[in-house]
């Protein structure tokens, strides 16, 4: 029987607010069933909205005159899921139904109050409520509006169930009662001490994900952090290029996940959730799953690229290199060479790795510190590194700028840092710096911490002027430039001093 051939009155959008309230609509109702349509089966949202509007309720009106009986004189009705797309609406928009953090299990026939074991009706947590005025309220608060829980039966199959009506019954209504389910979800906890503190969770709707066909159906999967691109990813894109994040703590590294407390059933890799529904019943089984993560104190980056650092600054973090890394044609992170660096560096295993070719340019004007990093700080580490080939280029720095700091290695280094083994080698170029008074400029680094910083070779010393025509215009003068013992250089601000050559090398 082809279903859009049959009369089907749908009663829908503003009018069911007024089949509720006005008697205008009321008699529109009544007249139908005037008219012969004696069947009528209200869909009961039950918590829910049609089309995102409150008050609206939804009515499917039949004359059985319309359908064949049997030959036991039975009318026998395929009903139409409220939402199915073969549904007339009425208007562009199809009907739609939704309940906030929750979907739509089925609808069922029958659905009763859920009671304590003193007979006592009960929500969702257990509480107690009293009936008052037609409406459900907290018995401890009965100001407070609550709904009852219910326990449901007569689960409805849209494709199998038929509507079955025999003409002694002369008017017959039915109700089907939306049943909700809250959307599935993980729950992540990590470790912190001996205990066990909550960090978040991500849900999905299991009905929508688990059918066939469909473009969410790995939203029912946890997928574990891991490290790509020299860092850890704790992304990733869904089947329908939505975007999963497992959740993070700043300042911590992703060890380990389990599905218990003890740690003994660790996941790898992905993880689908268990649960399921008992569609017979409605009931949500399994419906939240725990994961228990363990962290590593500390955002960690292996590296074995150039590029892997590069793309990954971050000044409080541990890198582990683990392989030579050479830097042409890769501009360091400025984020570095302007910034305090806490973190940790350092060669992997018993190693020393190279990291070469490392060109910093500064032409910020309000530049305070620079260098391959602008400071480092009491906390940081670095160790078992050679930077080789190293080019400070101070450009234009300063804006007469009080207390500047500027080095190779680093514009200060705080004097409880850790440096050990650390060689270096490379050159300081010098152009329109304009600073003012009480700068530093040294070969390696400003602070008393240089001690486990070994040179590969001389630290050489460029100045150089900016093209004006046929010379050179300095705002240093590279005849005066000088060097103590301590790798401190110092420098004389000039104005007008015009040269042809384009640089001077002074060692």
């Amino acid at each position: 029987m082809n279903i859009r051939s049959k009369t089907i009155k749908i009663i829908f959008s503003l009018v069911f607010i007024f089949i509720l309230s006005s008697c205008k609509e009321n008699n529109k109702y009544d007249q139908n069933k005037k008219e012969g349509y004696k069947i009528s089966v209200r869909y009961e949202a039950n918590g829910g909205t049609y089309l995102d509007r409150e008050g609206i309720t939804l009515i499917d009106m039949f004359n059985p005159d319309d359908y064949p009986k049997d030959g036991n004189d039975i009318v026998h009705i395929k009903l139409i899921e409220p939402t199915d797309a073969r549904r007339p609406s009425g208007s562009s928009e199809g009907i739609y139904i939704t309940k906030t953090n929750s979907f739509l299990v089925g609808w069922y026939k029958e659905r009763t109050i859920k009671t304590n074991t003193e007979g006592n009706p009960v929500d969702e947590n257990g509480n107690v409520l009293v009936l008052k005025d037609d409406k459900y309220y907290l018995k401890d608060d009965d100001a407070k509006e609550a709904y009852p829980a219910y326990s449901y039966s007569g689960y409805w199959d849209f494709e199998n169930d038929t509507l079955d009506y025999t003409y002694d019954m002369d008017e017959y209504e039915m109700t089907l009662y939306a049943l909700w389910s809250t959307y599935f979800e993980f729950d992540y906890y990590y470790q912190n001490g001996t205990s066990w503190e909550y960090l978040g969770n991500t849900t999905f709707d299991y009905k929508t994900t688990n059918k066939e066909g469909s473009l969410t159906s790995d939203k029912d999967t946890i997928f574990l952090p891991r490290y790509e691109n020299g860092a850890m990813n704790y992304t990733h894109k869904y089947q329908n290029n939505s975007l999963y994040s497992f959740p993070k703590i700043d300042g911590y590294t992703f060890k380990a996940a389990y599905l218990d407390m003890d740690m003994t059933q660790e996941i790898t890799g992905e993880y689908e959730h268990t649960g399921s529904i008992n569609y017979l019943t409605g009931e949500a089984v399994n419906p939240v799953v725990n994961i228990y993560i363990t962290l590593e104190e500390g955002e960690y980056y292996y590296i074995s690229e150039a590029k892997q650092l590069v793309d990954n600054p971050n000044l409080n973090g541990i890198y582990v290199i683990e392989n030579d890394l050479d830097f042409n044609d890769l501009e360091w992170p400025t984020i570095f060479s302007l910034g305090t660096f806490n973190g940790k560096i350092y060669s992997s295993g018993d190693n020393t790795y190279k990291l070469s070719n490392i060109n910093i340019y500064h032409s910020s004007d309000n530049a305070k510190v620079g260098g391959i990093f602008g400071a480092i700080s009491s906390d940081a580490l670095i160790k078992d590194i050679v930077f080789e080939n190293v080019t400070l280029d101070l450009a234009y720095v300063g804006r007469r700028n009080r207390d500047t700091n500027f080095g190779l290695l680093s514009g200060n280094i705080e004097n409880k840092s850790s440096l050990e083994d650390i060689k270096l080698s490379g050159t300081i170029k010098i152009g329109a710096i304009t600073i003012g008074d009480n700068y530093s400029i040294n070969l390696i680094a400003n602070g008393d911490n240089n001690d486990n910083i070994d040179l590969l070779e001389p630290i050489h010393i460029v100045i150089y002027g900016i093209e004006q025509g046929d010379s050179y215009s300095y705002t240093v003068n590279p005849d005066e430039v000088m060097i103590d013992t301590n790798g401190y250089i110092s420098i004389t601000s000039v104005t007008g001093l015009k040269k042809t050559e384009e640089s001077y090398v002074i060692q």
